[in-house]
């Protein structure tokens, strides 16, 4: 059984994913490096140049959005009051002064680049408290802190003014108004509220007054909303119906609650205003409870299996008890069953910014994004999860927790992170299936010159290095992106790693780092494939739930000298996990992945400015294996790029202008923001030359040139 398509396309991607957010930074490091090389393509492939000053005079083409963006907010806003509330696309909030005295009128410097996002305070707004947003996110309707009619005399509810404020901060009255319930208007033109004698009144948004619209207090001041027709929902607890109120004409037909005691707090309409979501105190044979109730022509029980949230104009998300997401009409009943699959039983939706539903595992306090216009889901790394969310315009959600404030892109979340690395096919399934076992199926990996037996029912997918995972069970749509097996099942690693010199394989082991990080309790020589090998098994010192016990196998292959093949499990379903280690057999590899990128295109690319080297008057490249690069480089070791990997190894040199704050490179930030930034000579960039995942952006350096690269010996001369 093949692996359905994973949410990343390279262990890179996956452990991306899979990890803490320290994660902005990793994101923003990941994001950095195929930021330089899409900024640098040109619409059409340039005149191949081997001068390596040449410049071209094309235009860069605009390199992708940051998936994630955080926003430093001024020190005058206060961090506990909640999160500031944006407009509809995001590029203004309104949250409170340090003080909790006035309101803050928030405008996020527009930077598409930036992983950080600056933001000032353009207004303080006394003595108000916030309400909504106006469509055009121009201004917002407010309500004054100080009670209005306190001298009238007359026994009346308290009346509050209400104000729309522009984003200068400038307030226009627009009435009076008890607002302890208040509702815009679809078009937003006018203001659903009671007056002091608890009546239903509206006011202009457009400053054009207010009007009476039902004499009749009807009972407790319990406003729904307003439906497609216009008209304003209120429920009536003397008659227990609910009254759809015209704001001029006839009155309209009543709606029957069908045993509701009362409705009342949030109601959540559909797009279309066709159908809501309301709050009703029912009783059932279990007592009285405050439930979620669907409101179309009468209030009645929600869908089977159906999320109180809207994804279509009338459809709600549904969970079936396999998994699946779907949808169902709530006007027709109508259902679809999606494949992607929502793996936990308990579920809080966060936000729902089309095509995009933000939800969080509650078990696992993982969020998670699925995607319903591409049928499909991945958890999104963001650890600790969400407290909350609004949505945004164009798929993105503004999510808080605690005191960070950050925006979530989905659109180049999917676009960086999946859709620009297809998931490749999981290794093929040998010719010869000759002597294997009933129920197993013989898989092999040319080109690393390998074979071994799985259970035809496990499922396998790509793994870096010449290697596969095998799986017994389905990873679609789990938490850190199915790496982390559920209880009482195994995920098997198989890797053909560089040996970085070691002379066997338990110096090896003594180095390699799952082993290191935990508790050896058992090592052993033994044989596999014909070769001599060495196993252990550890506890690994991560944190739960990434602590399992875990066996691993190290062995060589005869055809790959300066490579150690490991094997790494999950110590659970162990009879079948030997049986794969035990069918483990070499052969005599495919050639490698031939060179595909040339140095004139190389150097034509890197020869454009870009975002980083705003002036180029330099560019050498050499062509190398992976494992020399890393060799020469020092200090660090990728442990997913293949050592044999034909890569080039590019030195831009001209201004240089650190990212710091901007995903660039880590360290190297200008002190002070305001200041000129500090300028370097030369960037360096290493990427596969033969079209493969994965790849290094490095800056800067002051003067000179590194030495490092002259130990590089140039394949391509």
């Amino acid at each position: 059984m093949e692996a359905p398509r994973s949410d990343a396309r390279s262990s890179v991607l996956r452990l991306a994913l899979a990890l803490p957010l320290a994660c902005a930074v990793i994101i923003g490091a990941l994001w950095l490096g195929q930021s330089l090389r899409t900024y640098r393509e040109p619409a059409a492939p340039p005149a191949p140049s081997e001068e390596p000053g040449a410049q071209a005079g094309a235009s860069p083409a605009p390199q992708p959005l940051p998936p994630m963006q955080s926003i430093d907010l001024p020190p005058d806003v206060a961090r506990n009051a909640g999160a500031p509330v944006p407009n509809a696309d995001g590029t203004y909030l309104v949250g409170q002064t340090a003080d909790y005295k006035s309101l803050a009128v928030i405008r996020l410097i527009a930077d598409r680049d930036a992983l950080n996002l600056k933001s000032e305070v353009v207004a303080a707004v006394a003595d108000t408290g916030f309400l909504a947003w106006m469509p055009d996110g121009k201004s917002f309707i407010a309500r004054g802190n100080t009670v209005v009619n306190t001298a009238s005399g007359k026994a009346q509810m308290k009346m509050n003014d209400v104000f729309r404020v522009d984003l200068a901060g400038q307030r226009t009255k627009l009435g009076e108004a008890w607002l302890v319930s208040s509702s815009l208007s679809p078009d937003a033109r006018l203001l659903a509220a009671f007056d002091g004698d608890m009546r239903l009144v509206v006011i202009r948004t457009d400053g054009g007054g207010m009007q009476l619209v039902a004499n009749d207090q009807g009972g407790a001041p319990s406003l729904l909303g307003w439906d497609g027709s216009g008209a304003i929902l209120r429920f009536d607890e003397r008659g227990a119906t609910i009254h759809r109120i015209p704001t001029a004409g006839a009155a309209l037909r009543d709606l029957p609650v069908n045993g509701a005691r009362y409705i009342g707090g949030m109601t959540r309409w559909s797009p279309d205003r066709r159908a809501a979501i309301v709050s009703a105190t029912v009783t059932t044979s279990a007592g009285v409870c405050e439930c979620d109730r669907l409101l179309t022509d009468g209030v009645v029980d929600m869908p089977r299996d159906a999320f109180a949230v809207w994804v279509g104009p009338h459809t709600l998300l549904t969970r079936a008890s396999d998994e699946h997401a779907g949808t169902v009409d709530a006007l027709s009943g109508a259902r679809a069953t999606l494949n992607a699959k929502m793996r936990s039983e308990k579920i809080r939706i966060i936000a729902v910014s089309l095509p995009y539903v933000m939800w969080l595992d509650e078990t696992k306090n993982v969020a998670h994004i699925l995607d319903l216009a591409k049928d499909r889901d991945t958890g999104v790394g963001l650890n600790d999860s969400p407290a909350g969310a609004y949505p945004l315009n164009g798929g993105r959600f503004l999510w808080w927790r605690d005191r960070s404030l950050s925006i979530l892109n989905m659109s180049a979340w999917w676009a960086f992170y999946v859709d620009a690395h297809p998931t490749p096919s999981p290794i093929p399934q040998s010719k010869d299936q000759s002597a294997v076992p009933a129920g197993y199926v013989r898989v092999e990996r040319p080109e690393g010159g390998w074979s071994a037996v799985m259970p035809k029912s496990w499922y396998r997918r790509d793994a870096p290095q010449h290697g596969s995972e095998f799986l017994s069970y389905d990873p679609e749509g789990m938490d850190s992106s199915g790496n982390l097996a559920p209880a009482g099942e195994t995920r098997v690693v198989l890797r053909m790693e560089n040996d970085y010199g070691a002379a066997d394989l338990r110096t090896f082991a003594s180095t390699y780092p799952a082993g290191p990080m935990g508790k050896n309790d058992l090592g052993a020589d033994t044989q596999v494939a014909g070769q001599p090998a060495y196993t252990t098994t550890f506890v690994s010192a991560q944190p739960p739930p990434w602590n399992a016990p875990m066996r691993i196998w190290f062995l060589r292959s005869p055809y790959f000298v300066d490579r150690v093949v490991t094997v790494t499990a999950t110590n659970t379903r162990m009879q079948e996990v030997d049986a794969i280690v035990q069918s483990l057999r070499f052969f005599k590899p495919a050639p490698p992945a031939a060179l595909t990128v040339t140095r004139a295109e190389v150097i034509a690319k890197y020869s454009k400015p870009s975002f980083s080297a705003t002036r180029v008057d330099r560019v050498e490249a050499k062509l190398v294996r992976w494992k020399d690069y890393e060799k020469a480089r020092g200090g660090f070791r990728s442990y997913t790029n293949d050592p044999d990997e034909l890569t080039w190894v590019v030195i831009v040199y001209g201004e240089i202008k650190a990212q710091g704050g901007r995903g660039g490179p880590l360290r190297v930030t200008t002190p002070d923001p305001n200041a000129t930034p500090q300028t370097f000579k030369y960037e360096t960039h290493a990427f596969s030359a033969t079209g493969a995942e994965g790849g290094m952006y490095g800056c800067c350096g002051p003067d000179g040139r590194p030495t490092w690269f002259d130990t590089l010996v140039d394949l391509a001369k």
